[in-house]
């Protein structure tokens, strides 16, 4: 497989996951970007808002950025939040394949093997998570892609020389990166230390960068006057918040080497457990490689703080394949990995393809459903089953607490109120006294093992109108392997008297 081909490949991949991944990743990328531009345009109160709301600590600009898109649409009549989630992802998609195929395109020089420079394509764009990733509206995605396009735009060979104006975009781009993702001032720190120490920089060009990342930062500060009517610094309510009150630790702490335990095991089978060693050897034989300065402070403090995840380290995904491949190279080991290419195949392929296709939260389908074809339907639920909104009980099987927990409200209709039942005998009667069919989401496993026959001997008409990929599985669910508590699986069906 030729280059080109692996860039066609991925960009068709990066494309259908963008159309394809309904929903997000983590809570993060709905509840602080779109809710806030929902919050925005009077689609949903104060109080249903994530508590970092109250402390005026996230980044708007973005929010900005989802609010103007769904305003046109409004303006223009077409409004429809999935369209909207679905553009955004495009948007994304397209910038980071862009700032990929610079990023392989600029480094590939330093590799020294036809091999090595095949493996950094192939791993760059179609190791199995990467078009998920890359086409994710969010805080993680526009830090990585402002970051890597402020670094293309500066470290490129010496014949090509900056100027003031190219000197003050990459500052824009470097506050962009910061004002997406405050954590991304780390590896902005890192950035320009070695312009200053290393790459000794003539002044005009740092001052120049200075400028431009102020500026940037400046746009910030007017976005969060914007959002939140009044001058606030969401950088410092951020830090302020994390780590001097330390309610991040609230949400959970790990051990410092939690990431380099993980890693081994998510990131790619047999790949994986060279990941770390790499990056170790890496930034001893390589100490004034700009990616070891942009990379150990980063990283450094990220292992330090309590509360870690692997989203957070997602700025560090397109670095890996470029340091995994020069070191096997220094090391003489290229010729090993003819071995992990038929893993790559049997095992990374089938896994991208699925990671591709797949919505990134499974009830967004069926909300899709709902709001595209009932959306003046009644709705029902089972209590203590509610599918419409993310809240306590379905992670910590703590009761819901109105007010405090965290609806999906971008992705319904205004005015959307599903209705709670506690037994299916109460459905069945509410059935019998409507004049009009009612909808009712209910677990995939529950409908076919207990309601399904139920609603036969009640005499109620049950026509199933939407479920989830999951329902293909059911036939082989042989020693019940999907759970019958699945959140992910859900049926809509309509209910009407005979």
């Amino acid at each position: 497989m030729k280059s080109k081909f692996i860039f066609f490949i991925g960009f068709v991949l990066f494309i259908v996951a963008a159309i394809c991944s309904d929903g997000y990743f983590h809570p993060d990328e709905h509840f602080q970007l779109l809710e806030f531009a929902n919050y925005k345009m009077g689609g949903i109160p104060g109080e249903h808002l994530p508590w970092e709301f109250d402390e005026q600590m996230r980044p708007t600009f973005q929010v900005l950025i989802v609010y103007g898109l769904c305003q046109f649409m409004k303006t223009g009549g077409f409004f429809d939040p999935y369209t909207a989630s679905m553009i955004l992802r495009l948007f994304t998609a397209v910038m980071m394949f862009y700032v990929l195929y610079f990023f392989y395109n600029r480094y590939k020089n330093q590799l020294n093997s036809t091999k090595g420079i095949w493996w950094f394509a192939a791993l760059t764009f179609l190791l199995w998570y990467i078009p998920f990733v890359s086409v994710r509206y969010s805080s993680e995605s526009f830090g990585t892609i402002f970051m890597l396009a402020a670094l293309l735009l500066y470290d490129v060979p010496d014949k090509q020389k900056g100027n003031i104006l190219n000197s003050i975009l990459i500052g824009l781009f470097l506050g962009v990166s910061f004002i997406s993702r405050f954590q991304m001032g780390f590896m902005i720190f890192g950035f320009g230390a070695w312009v200053l120490f290393i790459k000794r920089e003539k002044l005009s060009i740092i001052l120049s960068m200075l400028v431009g990342f102020v500026l940037m930062v400046g746009i910030g500060q007017l976005c969060d006057y914007w959002f939140y009517g009044s001058w606030v610094s969401s950088a410092y309510n951020y830090f302020y918040q994390n780590l001097v009150e330390n309610k991040a630790a609230g949400f959970g702490v790990s051990p410092w080497w939690y990431y380099a335990s993980l890693t081994p095991a998510l990131v790619f089978p047999l790949l994986g457990i060279i990941i770390v060693p790499a990056f170790i050897y890496f930034f001893i034989k390589y100490p004034k490689h700009i990616f070891t300065w942009l990379l150990i402070p980063f990283l450094v403090i990220h292992h330090a703080i309590g509360h870690k995840e692997l989203r957070f380290l997602f700025a560090v995904t397109p670095f890996i394949p470029f340091i995994i491949i020069i070191v096997l190279e220094r090391v003489k080991w290229m010729k090993y990995l003819k071995f992990f290419k038929y893993v790559f195949w049997i095992i990374n392929i089938p896994a991208l393809f699925i990671m591709s296709i797949k919505p990134a939260y499974d009830n967004m389908e069926m909300f899709k459903y709902i709001y595209r074809h009932q959306p003046k339907s009644q709705v029902y639920y089972i209590r203590n089953t509610m599918p419409f909104m993310m809240y306590q009980f379905e992670l910590t099987n703590k009761p819901f607490v109105k007010a405090k927990d965290l609806k999906l409200a971008f992705f319904h209709q205004p005015g959307f109120h599903p209705n709670p039942i506690d037994t299916l005998s109460s459905l069945i009667d509410t059935v019998r006294n409507s004049s009009e069919p009612i909808i009712f989401a209910v677990r995939t496993p529950h409908f076919i093992e207990l309601y399904k026959q139920q609603f036969a001997e009640a005499q109620i008409n049950c026509k199933v109108v939407y479920y989830t990929y999951h329902t293909w599985l059911w036939p082989i669910n042989y020693y019940h392997w999907i759970n019958r508590d699945d959140v992910g699986a859900w049926t809509v069906v309509e209910l009407s008297k005979k």
